[in-house]
């Protein structure tokens, strides 16, 4: 998954956004047209951020699911209690590179607490190492 950055959501909101403040101070007539107009008009930028914001969502959670999957069938020692959020705790780069890490690991010895003490130590701190299983 890429994590580059798309302006639709912020300009689906600044549009929304201004359909309000227009109506504000345009205060049309409720049986007016153009109430009906700015109305539509909002109703219709909402449901589309509303789309982008599910599928944008839906993505990530893909992603986060491969990333734990592959994670998951790489790992040999099980010297890591997860909680739930290691895939929240590490940006797609940091994801890739335990990935790699575990990849460049012998078969048999991949240990998930090294390649994450090589990729980001910083999960480590204060965490206890739970016996290999």
């Amino acid at each position: 998954m890429s994590t580059r950055y798309s302006g639709i959501p912020l300009l689906l909101i600044a549009a929304w956004a201004s359909l309000l403040i227009i109506f504000m101070v345009t205060r049309p007539s409720p049986a007016s047209p153009f109430s009906w107009m700015l109305i539509a008009s909002a109703m219709l930028v909402g449901v589309l951020y509303m789309q982008l914001s599910n599928q944008e969502s839906m993505r990530t959670q893909r992603a986060t699911l491969a990333f734990l999957d592959e994670v998951h069938a790489l790992v040999d020692v099980h010297d890591y209690q997860d909680d739930g959020h290691l895939a929240e705790y590490l940006d797609d780069n940091e994801r890739r590179r335990v990935v790699d890490e575990l990849r460049r690991m012998p078969a048999g010895s991949r240990s998930l607490r090294q390649a994450l003490a090589i990729v980001s130590p910083e999960l480590l701190t204060g965490d206890q190492p739970t016996p290999p299983i």
